[in-house]
Formats: structure tokens, sequence, C-alpha cells
């Protein structure tokens, strides 16, 4: 009878299951985890910047954990990606790294970063990219001293990197050989996506006659400001 005991004892713990017993030797999954993830904090959003970012993986994580991927809300990771997710293999060194181009429009990049395990996140901000330099050009480099008479101005705002961010304002000025000011500006427009803004001159009725300097001035990549001119001859009616 004690025999028949035992054996549906054994019978009854095979039904509700023994507790898993974890091996004291196996390695916790945990350690394999991404233990770090670096980019720059912020960047400029010129379309053409590009931002590495670099996840560390633990040089003894096995192959299944070396493969890094990545996730973006903003901007576009390149070369061989998606626009917001990519991968990367970790090196010996436990360094898996890609890198993300920057938008036209400024704003926070949101990025992550996984093996597999815990997930590690960290922002980029985008910012205006503004211009380093601003050509000027006219349809004409002359105008007659008639209130009818005006010319289009066109300013183009251009970066050594990218292209700048869309809506800059430009203030412009005209004046004479003596530094007076001379004739009339109307309102200019603000950047287009290709950096170009216009406005329009006329010398009005004057008895003025020769150059007038025009100069167009924004704010500078960097700090400071940036300038353009151009020369337009005042001439007779």
């Amino acid at each position: 009878m004690r025999h028949r005991y035992l054996v549906l004892g054994v019978v009854a713990l095979a039904a509700i299951g023994c507790p898993e017993i974890d091996d004291p030797h196996a390695p916790d999954r945990s350690t394999f985890d991404i233990t770090s993830l670096t980019a720059a904090d912020t960047a400029f959003a010129d379309g053409a910047s590009l931002v590495q970012i670099s996840a560390t993986v633990p040089p003894n994580a096995p192959a299944s954990r070396r493969t890094v991927a990545f996730f973006t809300n903003l901007g576009t990771f390149t070369p061989g990606a998606t626009a917001s997710s990519s991968t990367a293999l970790a090196n010996s060194t436990g360094q898996a790294v890609v890198e993300l181009q920057a938008p036209r429009e400024p704003g926070t990049a949101f990025v992550q970063a996984s093996n597999g395990g815990a997930v590690q996140a960290r922002n980029i901000r985008f910012v205006r990219a503004l211009p380093d330099r601003i050509d000027l050009d006219a349809d004409s480099f002359a105008a007659k001293a008639d209130p009818a008479q005006t010319i289009t101005i066109r300013a183009l705002l251009r970066r050594l990197v990218g292209f700048t961010s869309a809506r800059d304002t430009v203030a412009f000025t005209a004046v004479d050989t003596l530094g007076k000011s001379m004739g009339f500006l109307g309102a200019a427009t603000p950047s287009d996506d290709t950096g170009l803004v216009t406005v329009r001159y006329s010398p009005g009725k004057t008895d003025y006659r020769g150059l007038v300097v025009v100069t167009g001035t924004t704010a500078k990549s960097g700090g400071g400001t940036v300038y353009g001119r151009l020369t337009i001859s005042v001439t007779n009616p």
C-alpha cells in the first residue's frame, strides 16, 4: 500500500509541474545588453549633414546579440537602410555604428537602439541651418530714374554643406556712393526651400545719376552676420 501512495505522489507532481531550476552556470542575458548609445546632441537641419551614432555591445556578447537595430522618428539612416530604421554589426571592440542624415526641417530625433535586450535611447536636436554666404543677382543692373521703373533683386542663401532652412529673412539697403539712402525697396520674401529671397527696387523720381549699392544681410551660421552686395546704375528716364 505504501508503494501505491508513492506512485500516486509522483504522478501528482508530474501533473502540476515541477518548478524550473535555473542553471547557475548560465550567463545572465542582461549582461549582453547595449551598455551605451552615443551621438552628437545637436546638428544642423540642412538635409545633408551626417550624425554618427554608436551603440556599445559587451565584447563577450554572443553572435546572436552582436547585431544592433536602430530606429529614429526624424532623419534618414544611410547607407542601405530605410528612412527610419537600420542595423549594424558590432565590431571586435563592441561598437555598432550607423549614420543619420539630417532632415530639412528642424526638430528633435528620438533615436533607439537594441540588440534583443533592453532598449537604449537618446535625443538629437536638429536646429535651423543658417547660411554661410549670400549671392546677389538682379534681372537688370541699370534702372531709370523713374517711379515706374522697378527691378527684381534675388538673394540666394548658401551653405558649405547642404541647404539653408526655409523662411529665413534678409534685410536690404540701397545707398548712393556717399552712403545716402537711395530709392525704394519693397518687402522681401522669406527664403524658400532653395534659399531664394526676392525684393523689388526702384530709384524713384530723383536727380541722382550714378551707382547704387544694394546690400542684403542676414544671420550667419556659427554666429554673426553675412552679407552680399551688387551695384545698380541709375540712368536718365
